[in-house]
Parts: C-alpha cells; sequence; structure tokens
C-alpha cells in the first residue's frame, strides 16, 4: 500500500470556493468577525456565510487602512478585500474583549494580494498572542492566503493578538474570528496550553470540492476535502447524528467516509510531516458508519501511528459520529507520522475514515496583567488619549512594557502594575477615577500635565501608595485630609509645587523632599547592598570551596552537566579499575561478539548484551551517530554514572567507549529484568524455582486509545527472543518477556509477592535518597518508573537510566528550570507547567511507582466507567482516590496477589503512595521521609497480628486526562 506524503496545504481555496451552505442561517452567539482595514462602519453581512463582519477601527489605535490589488480581488470574499498594514513600530497590537475562561476558536487570516505594488517582495513577521509567540507569517507568493488557527482559553476578559516587525516586512492582517466552543472540547493535560491548528480535512470529500465552514459547521471551522486517487467515496443522504458527540462535526462532513478502491487492501494510511518534531500533538479522529450492514456483517477498526497500535478494536456506529481523541499528547522526535486505519481479521469489511484533526501544543506560560489593573490602565490610556507605545499587555513581555509602567515580577501568577509615571505627557482635566483601580501601585507621577479639579479623595485610599507626585498642574481645592496625614506620618512622599490655586499649606521644601525621600528609598536600597555584599562573600567562600574540592577529588570529573556538546569530555578512566574502564571501539565489539545479542532500542541508540574476558556479563549501550538528542542524553549519563559512588541501589558503570565512531557505556548485567516486566505478568501455576515460567505477558489493562510518544524504554535486561540478535518490539515498551533464555541466565518473571513489593519500594526509595544527597551535586532522576527499576536475582532493585538526569550545583540550590523531559503519566504535572525540576519531581513519579505496586495497574488505564458508555483513560491516582473514598481499599489492591498481604501494610502504603503525588511540589515528602514510610509498611507486614482495620481517605486532586470514544 503506498505511503501519502502530504504536506500543510497554503489555504488558497478559502477564498475561490463556493461554500455550500445549508437552507437556513444558524445562531451566531459569540461570533466576533472582524474585517481589519474596514472603514465603514457599520458592518456587513458575508453573502455566502451570512456571517455579520465589524470594521477593527475600534479594536487599534495604529495603522493604516489598505485594500488588495482589483488583480486579486475576484479570488476571494468580501473580507480579505481590505487589510491593516502597520509600517510605524516593532509591535502593534489589537484589543478584544471577551468572556475570559471560555473557551474559543481564534483565526488570524492574511491575504497579501499586493496590496502595496511590491511584487516580488513577500513580507514576514510575527504573530503574538498575548506576550507569547504565536507563529511565525510568511507567504509562497502574491496570491496565497495564509491561516492561524488556535483553539484557545483566555484567563483573562479580553485578548491581545500582536503584529511584530522583526525587519523583512511590514506586518499586516486581513481578517480576525473568534468563535465559542464547548468547553470540554479538544481537552489538553496540562493548564496554559493551546492547540495550534496543523490539519483538518473531510476525508470523505475525496475529490478536489468545496469545503465546508459556518453555517454548516456551527462552530465555523474550516473543513477541506482530502482527494486521493486511490480511495472510494462511501455516502449516505440521511442526517448523521451528533447529540452524543462533543465536537459536532457538521452532518455534510460525515455523511461521507473514505474507504480503499482495492477491495484487497486492508488500510488507510495518512502521512504528514510536524512542523515541530519535539513538539507535542493532539489528534481526533472521526468516524460514522453510512453503510447499512447486515446482520452477519461487522467493521471493526484498529489505529496505529507509526506502527504503534492506539487503541482497542472498535466498531462505528450507523448514522453516529464517533470522535477517537485523547487529551495526553504524544511526542515522538519523528520526522513524521503515519496513520493507518486498518480492520481486524474477524471483520469482512474495508475500513472507513470520515474526518480528522491534529493539532500542535502552544504553550502560553508568560504572566500577564491583572484583570482589574488592565482595565484600569485601558481606561486611564483612553480618558487621556495617550499616544505611546502602549500596544498589548502592560506588563508583558518584558521587552515590549509599555512606556512608563513598571509591574511586579509574578512568574506563575498574573501581574500587578505598581508604578505609573505619565510626567509631561500633556494631560488634561481632572484626574481619572481609573486610577483608583490599581490598588497595589506603589508610585504615581502625574507632574509636569495640565490637569484641573480638585485632588481627589480615592489617592489617599490607594493601601500600597508611598511616591505621589502631583506638581506643576492646575489643581484646586485643598488637599485630603487623609493624603495629608499620611505625609506628615512619613508613610507617603507628596509633591504638589507648582499648583499655585490648591489652598491651605503647601511646602515646597526640596531639602525636606529629599530628606523624605531617602527615608523611603533609602532603606529598600540599605538592604539590597546588604544582600549583594552577603551574596558577594557566599560566591567568594563557595570558589574557594569548590577550588579545595576539586584539588582533593582523585576521580576526573565528566564535562558540566547540561552541556551539549559533540562528544562526552573524559580524560581518562578513574583510579579506581573496578569501574570506569576505558573501552576501545574494537574491544566493544569483541564484548558484544559483533552485536549480536541485542536488547534493546531507544532514541539513543541499542543495548547489546555482551561478557567481558573475565566472563562477567554485561549489558552495552551503544549511542547512535544519527541521534543528536541520543548524544545529549549519553553525555549526562557519562557525566554522571562518573561522578557518583557505587551503591548498591543505583546501576552500575563498569565503563565507556569514546571513539569517535563508536561511544557506548558498559554496565554490569543485570539479570532479572526490570519492574515493569514484573508488575505486568500473570498468574500461572508455580513451578519449582529453577524451572522457567512461560505465562501470558499480555498487560491486564488495556493501552490508552490514543499514542502518546514516551522516550523508548531500553532497559538493561533480557530480550524476549529465543534468538537475541532478532529485532525488539518497536511500540511504546520494548521488552514484554516472561524469561531471559540466555545459556547462563535463571532468571524469571513472575508476579511478586507484597513483601517482594515492599523491599523493592525501599531499595528504590534509598538509591533515590542517595541520589538527592550526593555529597558532590545532588541528582534529580527525572524519568522515575517501573522501567527503569532493574532487579539482580535477589531482586535486589537498582536505579536505572540516566539519559535525561539533571545534578544541582550545590545542595542548597532548590530548583533549576529546564524543558520538561520525562514520560507521560509519571510527569510532575507542576514541572511541566513550570519548567522548574527540583528533587519532589522524582517523589511524584515515584509516588505513581508505589500505587503500581499497590495495584497491579498502569499509570494510565482505559476503561468504562459506566455500562454502555465511552471508553475513558483514568489515572492511576484518580482511580485509587476514588475505590478508598468509597470504602473499596480491597479492591485497589492487585488481585494477583490474592489476599496473601496485611491490610495494615497496605493502607500504610497506600497513605505513603498518595503523599507523593499531590500537585505542587511543596505538599509532597522528601524522599527519606517515603523511605521511613516504607519500612513502617515493611514491619507492618512481618508483624504478627494485624492492626484494626481503617479506611484511607485523602483529600488530592489531579488534572484528569480522558482518551475516549465520543
Amino acid at each position: 500500500m503506498m505511503s501519502w506524503v502530504f504536506k500543510p496545504p497554503l489555504w488558497a481555496l478559502l477564498g475561490g470556493i463556493a461554500l455550500m451552505l445549508l437552507a437556513h442561517a444558524q445562531d451566531q452567539s459569540g461570533f466576533i468577525s472582524i474585517d481589519c482595514g474596514l472603514e465603514q462602519s457599520p458592518g456587513y453581512t458575508e453573502r455566502t456565510t451570512g456571517i455579520y463582519y465589524i470594521s477593527d477601527s475600534s479594536l487599534t489605535d495604529t495603522g493604516d487602512s489598505k485594500s488588495i490589488s482589483l488583480d486579486y480581488r475576484d479570488q476571494y470574499t468580501r473580507p480579505f478585500w481590505f487589510l491593516r498594514s502597520f509600517p510605524q513600530g516593532t509591535r502593534n497590537c489589537y484589543s478584544i474583549r471577551l468572556t475570559g475562561g471560555d473557551k474559543y476558536l481564534i483565526r488570524a487570516s492574511f491575504v497579501y494580494g499586493n496590496y502595496d505594488s511590491q511584487k516580488g517582495n513577500l513580507p514576514e513577521f510575527e504573530l503574538h498572542l498575548g506576550a507569547t509567540l504565536w507563529d511565525s507569517v510568511a507567504f509562497s507568493n502574491a496570491s496565497s492566503i495564509t491561516i492561524k488557527e488556535l483553539l484557545h482559553t483566555p484567563a483573562q476578559n479580553h485578548i491581545h493578538i500582536c503584529l511584530v516587525n522583526i525587519g523583512t516586512g511590514v506586518p499586516f492582517i486581513s481578517a480576525i474570528e473568534l468563535r465559542p466552543l464547548p468547553t470540554a472540547s479538544y481537552l489538553t493535560q496540562m493548564p496554559k496550553q493551546s492547540l495550534a491548528l496543523l490539519l483538518r480535512y473531510d476525508v470523505g470529500q475525496t475529490a478536489n470540492t468545496a469545503g465546508y465552514r459556518y453555517p454548516n459547521d456551527i462552530y465555523d471551522r474550516l473543513w477541506y476535502s482530502y482527494p486521493r486517487d486511490d480511495w472510494a467515496q462511501l455516502s449516505t443522504l440521511s442526517i448523521i447524528n451528533n447529540d452524543q458527540n462533543t465536537y459536532q462535526l457538521p452532518s455534510d462532513v460525515m455523511r461521507t467516509a473514505a474507504t480503499p478502491k482495492d477491495i484487497s487492501s486492508q488500510f488507510l494510511n495518512i502521512s504528514w510531516v510536524p512542523a515541530d518534531r519535539y513538539a507535542e500533538y493532539y489528534t481526533y479522529i472521526h468516524f460514522a458508519e453510512v453503510a447499512k450492514l447486515q446482520a452477519s456483517q461487522i467493521r471493526e477498526i484498529s489505529i496505529t501511528i507509526n506502527g504503534e497500535l492506539t487503541s482497542d478494536p472498535f466498531v462505528p456506529r450507523y448514522l453516529y459520529t464517533n470522535t477517537i481523541n485523547s487529551t495526553l499528547a504524544f511526542r515522538g522526535g519523528a520526522q513524521s507520522y503515519n496513520f493507518s486505519i486498518f480492520t481486524s481479521e474477524d471483520s469482512f469489511l474495508l475500513p472507513i475514515l470520515n474526518a480528522f484533526e491534529v493539532y500542535m501544543v502552544k504553550e502560553f506560560l508568560e504572566s500577564e496583567t491583572n484583570q482589574k489593573d488592565f482595565d484600569a490602565i485601558a481606561n486611564i490610556k483612553s480618558t487621556y488619549i495617550i499616544i505611546k507605545n502602549w500596544q498589548g499587555d502592560p506588563c508583558a513581555p518584558k521587552d515590549y512594557l509599555w512606556e512608563g509602567v513598571t509591574c511586579s515580577a509574578h512568574e506563575n501568577e498574573s501581574r500587578n502594575i505598581k508604578s505609573l509615571d505619565l510626567s509631561s505627557s500633556g494631560l488634561t482635566g481632572l484626574i481619572a477615577p481609573s486610577i483608583s483601580n490599581l490598588t497595589m501601585i506603589q508610585t504615581l507621577d502625574l507632574s509636569n500635565n495640565n490637569l484641573t479639579g480638585p485632588i481627589p479623595d480615592f489617592l489617599s485610599q490607594l493601601p500600597n501608595l508611598n511616591v505621589l507626585n502631583l506638581e506643576n498642574n492646575k489643581l484646586t481645592g485643598s488637599v485630603p485630609v487623609r493624603l495629608s496625614d499620611r505625609s506628615k506620618n512619613g508613610l507617603l512622599l507628596l509633591s504638589l509645587c507648582g499648583n499655585p490655586n490648591l489652598s491651605g499649606q503647601v511646602s515646597c521644601n526640596k531639602k525636606k523632599k529629599k530628606h523624605n525621600l531617602g527615608v523611603l528609598v533609602g532603606v529598600p536600597v540599605g538592604i539590597s547592598i546588604g544582600i549583594l555584599l552577603v551574596v558577594a562573600a557566599a560566591a567568594i567562600w563557595w570558589h574557594s570551596f569548590k577550588t579545595k574540592g576539586e584539588k582533593a577529588n582523585t576521580r576526573p570529573e565528566a564535562q558540566e552537566v547540561g552541556h551539549t556538546d559533540t562528544k562526552p569530555t573524559l580524560l581518562k578512566a578513574p583510579s579506581d579499575p573496578r569501574r570506569g574502564q576505558h573501552f576501545t571501539k574494537v574491544e566493544i565489539t569483541n564484548i558484544t561478539s559483533n552485536y549480536t545479542s541485542l536488547l534493546g532500542e531507544g532514541a539513543f541508540g541499542k543495548v547489546y548484551r555482551g561478557r567481558l574476558e573475565n566472563k562477567v556479563e554485561v549489558a552495552v549501550k551503544v549511542l547512535s551517530p544519527r541521534s543528536s538528542q541520543g548524544l545529549e542524553e549519553f553525555n549526562n549519563e557519562v557525566a554522571l554514572l562518573m561522578s557518583v559512588a557505587d551503591h548498591k541501589n543505583v546501576v552500575s558503570l563498569i565503563g565507556y567507549c569514546d571513539d569517535v565512531d563508536c561511544m557506548a557505556l558498559v554496565y554490569a548485567f543485570v539479570a532479572y529484568g526490570n519492574l515493569k516486566q514484573h508488575l505486568s505478568a500473570v498468574l500461572s501455576p508455580s513451578p519449582p524455582a529453577s524451572s522457567p515460567q512461560s505465562p501470558d505477558h499480555r498487560y491486564t489493562s488495556s493501552a490508552p486509545l490514543l499514542v502518546r510518544s514516551q522516550r523508548s524504554d531500553s532497559e538493561l535486561s533480557p530480550s524476549p527472543s529465543a534468538s537475541l540478535a532478532q529485532p525488539p518490539h518497536t511500540g511504546a515498551t520494548l521488552f514484554h518477556t516472561a524469561h531471559s533464555q540466555g545459556p547462563e541466565s535463571d532468571s524469571i518473571i513472575r508476579v511478586l509477592t507484597w513483601k517482594e513489593r515492599l523491599g523493592i519500594a525501599l531499595d528504590a526509595a534509598r538509591g533515590l535518597n542517595y541520589l538527592h544527597s550526593h555529597r558532590n551535586m545532588p541528582i534529580v532522576h527525572r524519568d522515575v518508573k517501573p522501567a527503569n527499576i532493574l532487579l539482580d536475582k535477589r531482586l535486589q532493585a537498582k536505579i536505572g537510566d540516566f539519559g535525561i538526569s539533571r545534578a544541582f550545583a550545590t545542595e542548597s540550590i532548590t530548583h533549576v528550570s529546564t524543558l520538561s523531559k520525562g514520560t507521560l503519566g509519571y510527569l510532575d504535572p507542576e514541572y511541566h507547567n513550570t519548567k522548574r525540576l527540583n528533587k519532589k519531581s522524582d517523589v511524584y513519579s515515584f509516588g505513581i511507582v508505589l500505587l503500581e505496586l499497590i495495584t497491579g495497574r498502569r499509570a494510565i488505564n482505559t476503561e468504562v466507567v459506566q455500562p454502555g458508555g465511552p471508553e475513558v483513560c483514568i489515572h492511576i491516582i484518580e482511580w485509587v482516590r476514588n475505590e478508598v473514598n468509597n470504602q473499596r481499599i480491597e479492591s485497589v489492591v492487585d488481585p494477583k496477589l490474592q489476599g496473601k498481604y496485611k491490610m495494615d501494610s497496605v493502607r500504610k502504603a497506600i497513605q505513603t503512595a498518595m503523599a507523593c503525588v499531590p500537585l505542587t511540589g511543596a505538599e509532597r515528602p522528601d524522599i527519606d521521609v517515603v523511605y521511613k514510610d516504607l519500612e513502617q509498611c515493611l514491619k507492618m507486614e512481618s508483624a504478627p497480628d494485624p492492626e484494626p482495620r481503617t479506611t484511607v481517605s485523602d483529600d488530592i486532586t489531579f488534572p484528569t486526562s480522558r482518551c475516549m470514544i465520543s
């Protein structure tokens, strides 16, 4: 079957096609449709869609109205005839009011149309939403149309759409459209994430025909045909029912479906190239059965993405829309993605597909101005008709702060205006009442203007105001008593000179003013200088300490952790002969028997089983030269493992090879697999300990419905294949092993007892505690999960895979800022959201591992919550909390334990695990506290008599992530 590589279109059909219409228009409630550059007011109704457009003249106070060349006008509908260009200033913004907390489809459209008669000089510029880059805007030719679409939930009651000149042409915009969406639609896993449209196609329209939008689509999404010569069309004249579907797809889109022309084909393949290989993506795949099937017929469909099965087989409902979607993003670093839709062996019908959408995650993490402060400053701007660089948000981004405005520096919450300088700005009239809403303001300077009227009393009610300068205006009346009292008490530096019509005593003692200013400013300045002196002293001490430590340390260190270079800087083998040996490429080839025994494969490369000259078995991790991401992880793992001493609960590094064409790490072979394999084992008759078992190794819980790309797990453990040279499974998990079949291996994958699970948890906690409290530099693992907990023959656990770990320069540093890496399901939500990594991120992941040990479930499972209802993805935290809160503690425990445990030990373990997984790290214990609690669990399990039964209930929340067929 051929693979169709499809790149995002230029959307040139948008203006030229005659969009199909329903018989009557639908409600446009909540629609905001802006024809940029339109001079007439009021607006107009666009004839093909019935959508009402307004002028942008009241939404921005900069830019010039232009019209596209008459040569291009016939190609487009009316909203694209005019545009607004911004030849002046670097950043120009629209401010649009809407309802904060509601979800919107936001669409910005750009048609160049040679409006400036500069043929051949097509502009390029940036499009920002608020303080954050949304996307870059470029054009393939003068007649092309560029559309940027975003699904976004604004935190405030306004948004700013900004155009930024980057020196490659004058920015412009043709139209802005906002459409309200259901809050429950197009969900993302983390807050402050939005979805940028990459692809949206009506696959059933296999010919190059007209597309659909409003009024066919009540949310005014743009649907385009997907012409394929190898596909045929199935269709129905019946209406497709959307009542139970959140996404409310147009019936016209869903009443047609694509199917292979070749009746021998079992696949529909769609390939697409990601805009960013390492971005996160969400996919929505829409099905509706359009053929009336016989009772004996069935069309059971499965989906894979890049060869990985993403859902259990399902049957599309007749004349009902079914959407397969997930709020768990997938990210795999692939250069392209291939969707394969196929029918099962039991299905005698060909697969179908009606429509699909692909979105890329955009994160809007920059904090913006508090809504109350923004409303106040916007009113001040309007009152005084201020002509400055007052565009977009006053406080963000820092490169475009409003002139005369300074703000608080909160990173994770909205910002407040703390000072406003409008001196010498030509202000006239009264002091604006809106200033009273700037409740966090500390300094207000309105001097050297033509302000009239009395000094309002609300200025004395601003609780944080400590500097007020009203000099050289035309103010009248008396000074408010409370304002005067605050000045006399030294709480306010008040300057009123140059207002001859003010009554009462107005002091203009400049010396006093200077003295007061010294009191107000001197204290914080003095404190700041003191802090600087302390910091400087600490820096000198640390430099001295570090120098002494380096001289005392006899083991050479690798390059600084986190630094990316073309290869690791490994100077020579350590003095300890037992570890850190240097191997050549020839030696690595001999150790691995010419790379014949493959254990696994990941983003970094491959892992091979090998043997040293002294017959010691090893696992050799070989870096692929084509993996830039793997190179960074290789450098990181070398640096970290060379810096730590041997510890029984951390995987042991024997040596390395740093040849240009062979970069490898050599570990001690861990023969008993990893914890993930054992938790996946199923019950079978218990043979003698020396006899290998062969249980069914399918997971007891099905995989999530849609792929969530993870780091490939390359455990230093046996392969399931009889021939170790066979390639491994290419899915998200490499090892579904029952036992190793090497000639000298006696490892057995089996169901672990409760006491064994507690022992493994204690070992893993001890290993993490060693890393977190390492004397040279504390280490955060960043990818704690069962697959990275390796087991030896005594079931002693060892922490492995340090490819994405990070080290802290000193114990006193509490966090570092870094791109979030890890495995979904185990990834700390606070770290993912803030990009601020600390030790508590590992504690969260370890808590998930504990819950897996207790329950035998995976971190995320797909279940039918209600009979006949949709399948949903449930995170293990949510599931455990629900069971415990409903007094069903016994149901939490892995049934494979067959009741062979003491309930008080299990209850304590649940409490310990749930204490690890609050949303914020401040609420989680340190790993050494977790270790002590687990010791107590093991003591309870070993005690002769159980304690009285109690109920565990924890008031802990977790952001629910759902994948479903709706």
